[in-house]
């Protein structure tokens, strides 16, 4: 958990999923400590040739793409603050900025879905495509900014074609498969 005395959602999360069940590895989820930013952005296409008027209207001619998510946010080895008056902090722990780093890039390298939770807003089906991780000089935090995509997961089953009076009558043997 972080060391700031937030809800972790406030300070933006990556879960883990699993990538059989789809479920969310709570067990596995990546809390930051500081998020310095959140931005996402809707793209798309609209067609440039003239289009046909009338009750469909321009909806074929727009292409929506989908969103992208970039995060910038830090890992620290200890407390960002203690309250309003400064005190000793015994809970400092050695290189877990680069442990919490390492962490995240494994994510990246293993190529698992996340569920991205920061204030506001829930992203599923996300999947890491650009990680920038930077190091502190003394090594007691790091700044990572990652760009998460969308992942349209579809699940596709074998339906049996039927086959029609064409087929059968120029002598077809073999019945195709299609996905439904």
């Amino acid at each position: 958990m972080s060391y700031i005395g937030l809800n972790p959602a406030q300070l933006g999360l990556l879960i883990p999923q699993d990538p059989l069940t789809g479920l969310l590895r709570v067990d596995l989820m990546l809390v930051f400590d500081l998020l310095s930013s959140v931005t996402w952005q809707q793209s798309g296409q609209v067609a440039r040739h003239p289009i046909q008027s009338g009750r469909e209207g321009p909806s074929d001619a727009i292409l929506e793409e989908p969103e992208r998510v970039s995060i910038t946010a830090s890992f620290v080895d200890k407390p960002l603050s203690t309250g309003l008056i400064p005190a000793p902090t015994p809970i400092v722990q050695p290189d877990r900025c680069l442990m919490q780093a390492q962490a995240l890039s494994d994510l990246k390298a293993r190529r698992q879905l996340l569920t991205a939770v920061v204030p506001g807003r829930v992203f599923a089906d996300r999947a890491i495509s650009t990680l920038d991780v930077t190091p502190s000089p003394d090594g007691g935090e790091v700044e990572v900014q990652l760009t998460l995509d969308h992942v349209r997961v579809v699940s596709l089953g074998f339906t049996g074609a039927i086959a029609d009076a064409q087929s059968k009558a120029l002598g077809q043997q073999v019945v195709e498969f299609g996905y439904g």
